[in-house]
C-alpha cells in the first residue's frame, strides 16, 4: 500500500498506511523514501531540462538524465517529455542518429505518452530526416483528429518545409484534409503556406492554400508574401503587401523585412523609402533586423542613406556592421568601409569572415592596395582567422584590379590551398580589364579544364582577344564552343516602377526623401 500510493504521487496517505503499520521492514522505508525523493526532485529536474534545452547540451542532458533514471524518476510523462522535447529541439543543432533512437527509447518507455510527447517525437523525426519514421508515428497516433492533435500537424508541417520533404508534406496535406483541419486552423494553414514554399518554390499551391484560409493572422500574409519574394517574383509580393495594408492588418517586421528585399532586388528606391516611413509609423524602427534590412536596401539601390540608418540605430550587431562593409564594397567606399571596419573594433564587436569580405571587396572596388593587404594579413595575425577561398579571390581581384597582374597570377600559384573557379575567374576578369591576352589564355585554359561547360569563361576570353583586335583568335573560340557544345546564356532584363504609393489604416499617403546615386 505504502508503494502504491508513493509511486501515484499520494504522499499523505502513504505516510498514514506507514505510520501505521506496527512493524516496518527495509522495503517500507524504501518505498516511503523513494516516493519523497520522486516528488520533491520531479520540479527541479524539469527546470533544469528545460535549461539544458535552451543551452543545446547534450551532454549534461544525457548525465540528467542517468541521475533521473537511478532515482526513478524518468517515467514520470512531465519529466520524460521535456527530455523528449529537449532531444527534438537539440536537434536543430547537431542531433544525430543515436540521438534520435534514444529519443524513441524514451519516448517508447513512457506509460501513456501525452499529445506534446507525440509532437516532438514526430518533429524530431522530421528534422533529421526520418521522414518514413514521422509518417509512420504520425498514423499510429491516437485521435488524428482531435483539435488537440492539430499542433503535430503544425509541427511536422514546419519540420518538412525545414528538411525540404515535399512529398512527405503532400501527404501531411491529405491528412489534414481528411481530419477536417486544413481550412479552419490558421496554425495549420500558416505551416502549409511555409511547406509549399519552402519546398520546390510551388507558391502557386501556397497561394491557393491562403485564399483558401477563412482566418488568415500576420503570419499567414507575412508567410506568403515571404513566398514570393523568395521565388523572385516580387509584384505579386508587393501587391499582396498593399491588400494586407487593405484589410487592416498592421505589417510585422519579418513582412517589412521582405519586402524591403523586394525594394532592394529590383532597385525601387521611391518605394523603399515609403517603407522606412512606414517602419517609423509602426514603430518598428528599433528593430535591429528592420535596421540591417534597411541598410541593406539603401545600399542596393545605390543610397547614402544606409550610413544615417546606421547611425541612428539604438542596437547593432555582427549582421549590422558586416552589412555596412559588404554595402561600402558595392558602392566602391573603401575608406569608408576602413572607418567602419575600425569603429567596429572600437565598438568592441570582432570581425568574422564575413566581415573581411565585405572590407577587402571594398578595398578592391576603391583601389586600395596597400589598406587591402593589411587588412588581409590581420585575419591570422591578430584575429586567429583562416582565409577562406573567398578571400583569396578578393585579394586576387584587389591585384587585378590595380593592374597587379602577374603578382596576382604568383599569389595563386603560391596559395596554400587549391584555388577554385572563383579565385582563377577573378583573374581572368582582370586579364579582361587590362586587355591581356596572354595571361588571360593562360588563366582560361584553367578554367576550361574546371568548368568545360561555363560559357562566361570562354566569352571573357573572346572579349579579351576581340579587345586586342585578335579576331582569328575570336573565331577558333567560338569553333571551340561548338564542338564542345556550349551555349551562351541569353540575356534578360528586368525593370521595376519605384513610384508606387503606400498606404495604411486611412490609407494616407508616405513620402520621403533621399539622396540616391
Amino acid at each position: 500500500m505504502v508503494s502504491a500510493y508513493a509511486k501515484n504521487g499520494r504522499l499523505e496517505e502513504a505516510r498514514a498506511v506507514f505510520d501505521a503499520m506496527p512493524e516496518r521492514d527495509v522495503a517500507s522505508w524504501n518505498a516511503m523514501l523513494t516516493g519523497y525523493c520522486h516528488t520533491s526532485l520531479m520540479p527541479s529536474f524539469v527546470a533544469v531540462v528545460s535549461a539544458l534545452t535552451g543551452l543545446g547540451d547534450v551532454k549534461l542532458l544525457e548525465s540528467l538524465r542517468t541521475l533521473a533514471i537511478k532515482t526513478g524518476c524518468e517515467s514520470h510523462v512531465v519529466l520524460g517529455t521535456a527530455t523528449l522535447n529537449a532531444y527534438t529541439r537539440m536537434g536543430e543543432l547537431d542531433f544525430t542518429n543515436g540521438r534520435v533512437h534514444e529519443a524513441r527509447s524514451l519516448f517508447d518507455g513512457m506509460p501513456v505518452p501525452g499529445i506534446v510527447s507525440w509532437n516532438a517525437m514526430i518533429a524530431g523525426y522530421a528534422q533529421n530526416g526520418m521522414m518514413g519514421n514521422a509518417m509512420g508515428l504520425f498514423e499510429r497516433m491516437p485521435r488524428r483528429n482531435s483539435v488537440s492533435c492539430h499542433s503535430c500537424f503544425t509541427s511536422a508541417l514546419f519540420a518538412c518545409a525545414n528538411s525540404g520533404a515535399r512529398e512527405m508534406g503532400r501527404q501531411m496535406h491529405a491528412l489534414a484534409i481528411k481530419a477536417g483541419a486544413a481550412n479552419d486552423n490558421p496554425y495549420i494553414g500558416n505551416g502549409l503556406i511555409t511547406m509549399y514554399a519552402n519546398c520546390g518554390d510551388d507558391e502557386e499551391e501556397a497561394r491557393a492554400t491562403f485564399e483558401r484560409m477563412p482566418r488568415r493572422d500576420i503570419v499567414s500574409w507575412t508567410s506568403m508574401i515571404s513566398a514570393y519574394v523568395q521565388a523572385g517574383t516580387g509584384f505579386e509580393a508587393f501587391q499582396l503587401f498593399q491588400r494586407m495594408l487593405r484589410s487592416g492588418v498592421e505589417p510585422n517586421a519579418p513582412a517589412i523585412m521582405s519586402i524591403l528585399s523586394f525594394c532592394s532586388n529590383f532597385g525601387a528606391t521611391k518605394l523603399g523609402l515609403q517603407v522606412h516611413s512606414l517602419v517609423f509609423r509602426l514603430g518598428l524602427d528599433s528593430d535591429v533586423f528592420v535596421g540591417n534590412a534597411l541598410v541593406g536596401m539603401y545600399f542596393r539601390c545605390g543610397c547614402v542613406d544606409s550610413f544615417k540608418v546606421f547611425d541612428e540605430m539604438d542596437e547593432r550587431d555582427i549582421v549590422t556592421w558586416n552589412s555596412m562593409l559588404s554595402g561600402c564594397a558595392h558602392n566602391g567606399l573603401g575608406r569608408e568601409a576602413i572607418d567602419v571596419f575600425e569603429s567596429m573594433k572600437s565598438a568592441g564587436v570582432t570581425p568574422n569572415e564575413a566581415s573581411f569580405t565585405g572590407l577587402l571587396g571594398a578595398c578592391s572596388h576603391a583601389g586600395l592596395v596597400d589598406e587591402g593587404w593589411r587588412c588581409f594579413k590581420l585575419m591570422e595575425s591578430e584575429l586567429g582567422l583562416v582565409p577562406s577561398l573567398g578571400h583569396y579571390a578578393c585579394i586576387v581581384d584587389l591585384l587585378g584590379r590595380a593592374g597587379h597582374l602577374y603578382e596576382a597570377e604568383a599569389f595563386v600559384e603560391n596559395m596554400p590551398i587549391e584555388p577554385d573557379s572563383i579565385v582563377w575567374a577573378a583573374l581572368l576578369g582582370a586579364c579582361r580589364v587590362h586587355s591581356d591576352a596572354e595571361l588571360g589564355r593562360r588563366v582560361a585554359e584553367r578554367l576550361f579544364e574546371m568548368e568545360p561547360e561555363k560559357p562566361g569563361n570562354y566569352i571573357l576570353l573572346s572579349n579579351i582577344y576581340a579587345s586586342k583586335g585578335m579576331f582569328e583568335e575570336v573565331a577558333e573560340v567560338r569553333r571551340l564552343m561548338r564542338a564542345r557544345g556550349v551555349m551562351k546564356d541569353p540575356g534578360c532584363s528586368t525593370s521595376a516602377s519605384s513610384g508606387t504609393r503606400l498606404s495604411i489604416r486611412r490609407r494616407e499617403s508616405v513620402t520621403g526623401s533621399s539622396k540616391c546615386g
